[in-house]
C-alpha cells in the first residue's frame, strides 16, 4: 500500500497486477491482483579465507606467501617466473577469490608437491643466447623435477622450499626464492627474506 499518495474513493492504494503492474485504490485489496511474495536473493557467496598455520598437511589448499614481497604465489607466468598477487593480511588471515594462487598440496613420505589441476610446480632449465643455462619455475608435470621437501626458516611459520630432485649446484641446492616473481635459485644458506614463505590454509590453521 502507498503511504502517502491521496487515498480514493475507493480506497487507499495498492501496488496491482492486471496487465502490467499498476496501482490500483481498493478498500478491501485480495490475493489475487494485490498479493505479493518477497523471494530473498542470497548474496554474493564470500571468497575463500585462508589462515595463517605453522603446518600443512596431505589434500590442504593453500596459499603461498612472502612477507618481505608482500605477495603470494600465482601459476600466472611472468617472464620465466611465476607472478606474485599483492595482498595485505589481516589477523593472520588472507582472504581471495583468485584461483591462479590457490595451491592443492600432496605429501608422501615426506615430499610434498603443489598442484593446479594438471598442473605441477617443478623445475626446469633453459640455455640462453649467451649460452648460461638458468634453472626457472615449470608448471609442466613432464619437466619433472616436482617434489618439494620443506626446512624450517628463522621466523615463526616461515618454511623454505627445496627442490628435492633437481641436481645441486655448486651454490647448493635450489630453492623456490622471490626475486622480481617466484624464481628459484640454487643456496647453501637461506634467508627468511627471499626464501621464507609462509603458508595459508583454506579451512584455518593446524
Amino acid at each position: 500500500k502507498n503511504d502517502t499518495f491521496p487515498a480514493g474513493s475507493y480506497g487507499p492504494y495498492y501496488l496491482e497486477y492486471y496487465n502490467g503492474y499498476t496501482l490500483y485504490a481498493s478498500n478491501s485489496p485480495s490475493d489475487n491482483q494485490y498479493g505479493f511474495v518477497f523471494y530473498k536473493v542470497p548474496g554474493e557467496p564470500a571468497a575463500p579465507t585462508y589462515t595463517k598455520s605453522e603446518l600443512i598437511k596431505d589434500g590442504d589448499t593453500v596459499v603461498i606467501y612472502n612477507a618481505v614481497s608482500g605477495t603470494i604465489m600465482s601459476s600466472a607466468m611472468s617472464g620465466y617466473n611465476l607472478a606474485g598477487v599483492a595482498v595485505t593480511p589481516a589477523d593472520d588471515k588472507i582472504v581471495t577469490d583468485d584461483a591462479t594462487v590457490a595451491w592443492t598440496v600432496s605429501i608422501a613420505d615426506g615430499k610434498v608437491t603443489f598442484k593446479q589441476g594438471d598442473k605441477v610446480l617443478g623445475a626446469t632449465q633453459r640455455t640462453s643466447s649467451n649460452g648460461k643455462t638458468y634453472v626457472n619455475p615449470s608448471l609442466n608435470a613432464a619437466d619433472g623435477y616436482n617434489t618439494w621437501v620443506l626446512e624450517k626458516g628463522s621466523a615463526a611459520a616461515t618454511w623454505y622450499v627445496k627442490n628435492d630432485t633437481f641436481p645441486a649446484s655448486s651454490y647448493g641446492p635450489y630453492y623456490l626464492e622471490y626475486y622480481n616473481g617466484y624464481t628459484l635459485y640454487a643456496s647453501n644458506s637461506p634467508s627468511d627474506n627471499q626464501y621464507g614463505f609462509v603458508f595459508y590454509r583454506l579451512g584455518g590453521a593446524l
